[in-house]
């Protein structure tokens, strides 16, 4: 790596390039978060909270009734599913709801193996090897994926599958059809699921999202949802644990021990954004879909993006996306997210988001292309010097 950013150490490459950016330049561009950005009125109205009050008391541990409520509410439209308030638990964001997951899972299957259904961001599993499990990886996006591809990889030791729909980074999605087999074999096999959802608001192409059956009487199944990304508040840290009464009270009871309970400022926040709805979020990332598109025609020569989620994989033609990530940001301002924020791949990338706001968007583009115009510009030099020079 460079010299201002290195692979060891306590935070992520991408945390590194964002407080080097924010150390070195005025106005940086970024290129790398994939929460929906709120139009500027819009996120006005959804976050004018009616006081402050809620700051000087704790709410029930469980989360509050109103939250809870709106939260019950939302998974019924969704999804169609009936849950009760001791089948859902708020969390301190949807890797807090994760964090308490796999706990669970280790608890009962101490040692055990964590099949993860594609890449995977590398918190998740960085979180399963912090609970003590192993983590695993079936290298296929959703679209493609089978029960013979996941059949190859279980072994005695694998407890549990993750799954992540729709899928960070690729921007894929398992279908109702898939999704319904999965939730069958894991019974079968006796095994646990946890299903994240944190992108479940966006599908551009006429899909919805589903679940296995089960959820909330199972309790080998567990559904992870936040705000961060379905509502473009990932600084209120609101999430939820959606599973059988049974991994609810355990929750719970580490849940209060550890934070007594989430933020009342958040929460109340959280239930405002949930009765108001995200479509400025879906209008805008609907706009910047098509932009995106046209410029990756244009540029790459690629016919479509996905179908579902706030981002996609692209794969630069540069040897070293990092090296070129780090060019990028010391020459050309430009923050990026790569493949180092993730595990399970195999081949280099980078995250190229749709949640900027069409304007924030459209500047980051033309960085971009300007960055990899230069950066291979220079690669040729070098290239050309060398078989002068051999």
């Amino acid at each position: 790596m460079s010299e201002f950013v290195h692979r060891r150490g306590p935070l992520s490459v991408l945390q590194q390039r964002i407080l080097f950016a924010e150390s070195r330049f005025e106005r940086p561009v970024y290129l790398m978060e994939n929460f929906p950005e709120w139009p500027p009125h819009a996120f006005e109205e959804v976050t004018r909270l009616r006081s402050a009050r809620s700051a000087g008391q704790y709410l029930p541990s469980r989360g509050s009734a109103d939250l809870v409520e709106r939260i019950l509410a939302h998974e019924r439209s969704k999804y169609g599913i009936t849950l009760a308030e001791d089948q859902v638990l708020v969390t301190a964001g949807g890797m807090h709801a994760l964090w308490l997951a796999f706990r669970d899972i280790a608890k009962r299957r101490p040692a055990s193996t964590v099949l993860c259904l594609g890449t995977t961001f590398v918190g998740v599993s960085n979180l399963i090897a912090l609970s003590g499990m192993h983590v695993r990886f079936v290298d296929r996006n959703p679209f493609e994926l089978t029960l013979e591809d996941i059949e190859q990889h279980l072994t005695d030791d694998v407890g549990c599958l993750y799954l992540n729909s729709p899928h960070n980074p690729t921007g894929e999605y398992f279908d109702q059809q898939v999704m319904g087999n999965i939730g069958r074999w894991v019974d079968a096999l006796g095994l646990s699921c946890v299903v994240d959802a944190v992108y479940d608001s966006y599908f551009f192409d006429g899909g919805t999202p589903s679940l296995p059956p089960g959820l909330g009487t199972a309790d080998h199944l567990y559904f992870v949802c936040s705000m961060s990304k379905n509502f473009g508040l990932p600084g209120a840290r609101i999430g939820w644990l959606a599973s059988s009464p049974r991994n609810v009270r355990t929750a719970l009871y580490w849940l209060e021990n550890e934070n007594v309970s989430v933020s009342s400022v958040s929460q109340e926040l959280a239930a405002m954004a949930l009765a108001q709805g995200n479509a400025p979020l879906l209008q805008s990332m609907t706009i910047v879909r098509s932009r995106v598109l046209a410029f990756l025609q244009q540029a790459f020569g690629l016919p479509c993006i996905p179908p579902a989620g706030t981002q996609m994989v692209l794969r630069l033609p540069v040897g070293d996306v990092e090296h070129f990530a780090d060019y990028a940001l010391n020459q050309h301002e430009l923050v990026l997210a790569t493949s180092s924020n993730y595990a399970g791949f195999r081949r280099e990338f980078i995250r190229l988001p749709f949640s900027y706001l069409p304007e924030h968007t459209d500047r980051a583009l033309r960085r971009l292309e300007l960055a990899l115009h230069a950066y291979q510009d220079i690669s040729l030099r070098h290239e050309h010097d060398h078989l002068r020079f051999a």
